[in-house]
């Protein structure tokens, strides 16, 4: 538990610490909103990075040329095995990215603020109306450059195995047909050894050492899709994510 103790203890410190950085990019912010960018993503890049040395993290990098440069953005689409894929993912990334997460992480003090500068959407489903405007969001942040993540499955996958999937939701990939940028697919394996797969001690569970994979592969590109594609692109993104999760079978 000595690993668990570390990471919540580094997680208030960092929050708590934060703060005067927090407000000086929010200063810096209303004059060049780009420079209050660059400061949230390396200081989320720097703090996440030292939570995985403290958990033990190993990240084996597959198809890394496939990440795109700052300002080419596309949608990441990944499956979603434990709240440690967007940890382990963000510290990977060359330019801003923004990811499609629960309404209620936003109610977390000074976390939901760097949320926001680094440019990061809060889906709320109770409320269609709301989410409709959320993905409109997205949609115009995929415009200006800025890259999105979002889990098609719409939660995590608890099971053991890493190969089992939901289904794709179609409505997930609207913000890459409506913005006409690409689809990225992803796959992570080992994410749910890092926490959730382990036994709980107090209430919580263990974190442990874990060796993950995260492969990106070949982006698709949605400008021109007929009809029939855009339907069937949810389960070809499906299907690729599947294929990358059983090569890393093979080969662990």
């Amino acid at each position: 538990m000595i690993r668990t103790y570390l990471a919540i203890l580094w997680a208030v410190v960092y929050l708590t610490g934060s703060i005067p950085v927090q407000i000086y990019a929010g200063i810096v912010g209303k004059k060049d909103p780009k420079k209050r960018d660059r400061i949230a993503f390396r200081q989320i890049q720097w703090t996440f990075g030292v939570l995985l040395k403290i958990c033990g993290t190993k990240i084996e990098v597959r198809g890394k040329e496939n990440i795109p440069e700052a300002g080419d953005s596309v949608l990441y689409v990944s499956n979603h095995r434990s709240y440690f894929d967007i940890i382990a993912t963000y510290v990977l990334m060359k330019g801003d990215t923004g990811y499609v997460a629960k309404q209620e992480f936003g109610n977390i003090p000074v976390f939901m603020t760097w949320m926001k500068y680094i440019h990061c959407l809060l889906l709320d489903r109770s409320d269609p109306k709301k989410a409709i405007r959320t993905m409109n969001s997205g949609v115009e942040e995929l415009k200006n450059g800025v890259s999105l993540w979002i889990c098609p499955e719409g939660t995590r996958t608890k099971t053991d195995s890493d190969l089992e999937m939901m289904e794709f939701k179609a409505g997930s990939f609207k913000l890459a047909e409506k913005s006409k940028r690409p689809v990225l697919p992803v796959a992570l394996t080992g994410t749910r050894n890092i926490y959730e797969g382990n036994g709980k001690f107090a209430g919580l569970h263990k974190i442990r050492k874990a060796h993950i994979i995260i492969e990106f592969g070949k982006p698709i590109p949605t400008e021109g899709m007929t009809m029939e594609e855009r339907k069937a692109l949810p389960e070809r993104s499906r299907q690729i994510i599947l294929e990358m999760l059983k090569s890393h079978q093979k080969k662990k």
